[in-house]
């Protein structure tokens, strides 16, 4: 029996060992990195953001014993990939650049966002949820599991999900470790391409600058590791800063290009909740929320110069509206729309009870004026009784549709 319990357990090792290896489940990361430019260091005088090491060789392999010390303007005579070549002390060698900023350096801030959006596609993951190893450049599609820990996440200059995230964005935005960023903590000078530390619990890094809000980038808001593109965030929301140990704003030091355009477009009549958007490709979109005045709508855009696909303007229950390709400097975007708000009865750019009984009147002969073509919601060519029952279940908060789109109110998503 021992004889033949051992030839099974030979045989098994045989058939075991010529299996196909198999890979390990790290396949499951993905990586757009290729997307993303590599940023050129140039000669000139840097600022040292630490104490750095003094290399004999660019790479930093080999140590020259020499320390140069933080805060110390450095004259760089050549530059090997992200290492420059500098005397300290009547010694020759090289330090590592993404820890010293050049303010001669610029970065064309909109044109390298555009590349990190591909990079980091809104809507994935930024873990190892399924693989073994750190990829900070890459990417999965799965989400973190509830209750995850921080083996699962993906790590950048030792920290890891939100936090990681950001200074991963920093540093491929302006190829300098966003730690040693300059930190203020003064709201009204935040730029495009600055990361905000709040409240001790989350970090972004602000993708446009407006009036009463910023736009943002981020990982791991919805606690799975979910990377986020222009969500926006009320201002007041990250009042009041600085009460956390990393907590504030971190600025680069360099100076940074703004190559684009303001387009500008009129909805009319003036639309609540309708949210413009330009489309570059699928990873590259923008946003534009509505500013509403003298009963119209105008949204703005700034945005680089490029060729975009497609306008959409759409909410819940607006028309969308579809331009076809146009390239940004060659063609115009129209300044002047008029979208149909469906249940807006009375055209005043809202859907709510005085549609209703605007609508009852309407159909029992009452001297009203209705907008007929907003009257008629489940678009079969008459405006009756079907009417009022659809923008009145759309009122109370049910579910149901309005025009081209589906709607379910009784659930407020609150984005920030």
């Amino acid at each position: 029996m021992k004889k033949r319990m051992l030839s099974l357990i030979v045989v098994m090792a045989v058939i075991i060992c010529t299996i196909p290896f198999m890979p390990l489940p790290q396949a499951e990361a993905k990586s757009n990195a290729s997307a993303l430019t590599a940023l050129t260091y140039k000669t000139g005088t840097y600022t040292t953001l630490k104490s750095l090491t003094l290399y004999t060789k660019a790479g930093g392999s080999t140590s020259a014993r020499v320390s140069v010390a933080k805060n110390k303007a450095v004259k760089v005579t050549s530059v090997s990939g992200h290492y420059g070549k500098v005397t300290v002390n009547k010694k020759s060698g090289w330090i590592d650049l993404t820890y010293a900023y050049n303010t001669a350096n610029t970065v064309d801030i909109p044109s390298r966002l555009n590349m990190l959006r591909k990079k980091f596609p809104d809507g994935k993951y930024w873990n190892r949820e399924k693989a073994s190893v750190n990829n900070a450049d890459g990417y999965t599609d799965t989400p973190c599991k509830s209750k995850h820990t921080d083996k699962r996440d993906n790590y950048f200059d030792g920290t890891c999900q939100c936090h990681g995230f950001a200074l991963k964005l920093g540093y491929d935005l302006f190829g300098i470790h966003a730690s040693y960023w300059q930190r203020h903590y003064d709201l009204s000078k935040v730029v495009v391409g600055d990361l905000i530390r709040y409240r001790s619990c989350h970090t972004v890094m602000v993708t446009g600058v407006f009036k009463d809000y910023f736009t943002v980038a981020d990982c791991n808001y919805g606690y799975d590791c979910d990377i986020t593109w222009d969500r926006r965030m009320q201002k007041s929301f990250f009042s009041p800063l600085g009460s956390g140990t990393f907590d504030g704003i971190y600025h680069c030091q360099i100076n940074t290009t703004n190559k684009t355009q303001t387009l500008t477009t009129t909805v009319t009549p003036n639309v609540q909740d309708c949210l413009a958007i330009l489309k570059q490709s699928d990873d590259v979109v923008y946003y534009a929320y509505g500013v509403m005045s003298g009963g119209k709508t105008t949204f703005t855009f700034k945005v680089p110069t490029g060729t975009y696909q497609q306008m959409i303007i759409a909410s819940e229950n607006c028309d969308d509206y579809v331009i076809n390709k146009f390239v940004l400097g060659k063609s115009k975007l129209p300044t002047s729309i008029s979208l149909t708000l469906y249940g807006d009865v009375n055209s005043d750019g809202r859907v709510n009870n005085n549609d209703v009984t605007q609508l009852l009147h309407y159909l029992a002969g009452w001297n009203v004026s209705v907008n007929k073509k907003s009257s008629d919601v489940n678009k079969d060519g008459a405006i009756n009784g079907k009417d009022v029952t659809a923008i009145k279940q759309y009122v109370k908060g049910w579910s149901g549709t309005l025009g081209n789109s589906s709607y379910y109110t009784g659930e407020d998503d609150d984005w920030y």
